[in-house]
């Protein structure tokens, strides 16, 4: 069996040599005791000082301040096709960088396809693009290496090869962390690509899929780089004003309820407002009896036995995390503003009712 032979590297002055090679170390155990035995693959991955130090033959995955080219972070090809990709940095630039690694050695030229049913039914069989990590890409799927250590470190979930199975099969893996629990789901923050052989356009499906939010991207060539562009271009898209009347702008959105300060990333999962800010979550289930059991921010209880919670925003990233109860099983349940604004989306799960979200300041 061949092995593939990757090299992180870091541009910025953010990552110290003892964090790249703390990272490498764990996205090389990934690789090994993951990744390997479920898409039988041989790997190596290295960290380096700078690119002088990469011996030929190695994939380069770079971790800088800045990408170039707006829009150009992630899979590319160099001149002679080899594959590379570059990572900007973030606190969790360790998830971004195995979420790079695994789609590198399982496609590394970034256009394997699997065939099966259409997530439109209309469209019958189509091409699917394989990226095993962009339909669970959220932070929320994300899991550590060398857990409750001084060394954890953060990384992708990745699907399997039965993702791409016809039908559902109880007992079947169909990601290694068992986020994704059926062929071809996608879940709140990632996303799908394929083509439809019979007109040749190139189509995502951006989750959770429960909301239909499918996109034409046009016809052309189904490839990783080419996806992760039109991604990129669907989730940084102006949304358009419902009115086209204007209004001013106000830092402090009131609503019926509460206040409305947060925003949710759609590519991230995390939360976003600012410091100092007053805002309020709701949780809502079809029956209207969903209730936060307890819910913390920053570490702090909020509120317990509520539909409803108001916090004050923190510098820095903190987390939101609630136990929740709602009656009815596998219903869809949603985290909200007072203004109607969705933060998060999941399913009710009566053995695990816990949600956790970062809110970032």
């Amino acid at each position: 069996m061949l092995t593939r032979q990757v090299a992180l590297l870091s541009k910025t002055k953010k990552v110290s040599a003892q964090e790249l090679m703390r990272v490498s170390a764990a996205l090389q155990r990934q690789a090994t005791r993951d990744l390997a035995p479920i898409w039988s693959i041989q790997a190596t991955v290295d960290s380096f000082s700078s690119d002088a130090d990469v011996p030929p033959g190695y994939w380069k995955i770079t971790v800088m301040d800045k990408i170039p080219a707006k829009g150009a972070a992630g899979f590319h090809l160099d001149k002679n096709g080899q594959p590379f990709a570059d990572v900007e940095w973030s606190s969790n630039w360790s998830l971004s960088a195995s979420h790079e690694c695994l789609e590198m050695l399982v496609d590394p030229f970034g256009h394997q396809l699997a065939s099966g049913p259409s997530p439109i039914s209309s469209q019958g069989r189509v091409n699917f693009l394989v990226e095993v990590c962009d339909p669970c890409e959220s932070p929320s799927c994300a899991y550590t290496i060398n857990t409750a250590t001084s060394v954890e470190v953060l990384v992708s979930d990745f699907y399997t090869p039965d993702f791409f199975a016809p039908a559902t099969v109880p007992g079947v893996r169909y990601s290694f962390r068992g986020n994704l629990q059926a062929p071809r789901q996608v879940l709140d923050g990632g996303y799908l690509s394929w083509q439809n052989p019979a007109d040749g356009h190139v189509w995502q499906l951006f989750g959770p899929a429960a909301m239909q939010h499918f996109v034409d991207q046009g016809q052309g060539s189904l490839s990783r780089e080419n996806s992760d562009r039109h991604a990129h271009t669907t989730r940084t898209r102006p949304v358009a004003p419902k009115s086209a009347k204007p209004v001013k702008s106000r830092k402090i959105l009131m609503a019926a309820g509460g206040q409305c300060n947060l925003t949710r990333d759609v590519f991230t999962g995390v939360l976003r407002g600012n410091a100092g800010d007053q805002t309020t979550v709701q949780i809502k289930d079809s029956t209207g009896a969903a209730v936060f059991q307890s819910i913390s921010y920053a570490g702090s209880q909020i509120g317990s036995n509520t539909a409803s919670a108001t916090f004050t925003i923190k510098a820095g990233s903190n987390d939101l995390s609630f136990v929740y109860a709602a009656p009815v099983p596998g219903d869809g349940l949603t985290l909200v503003d007072p203004c109607g604004t969705r933060l998060d989306q999941f399913p009710n799960d009566l053995a695990n009712p816990v949600r956790l979200r970062q809110v970032v300041a």
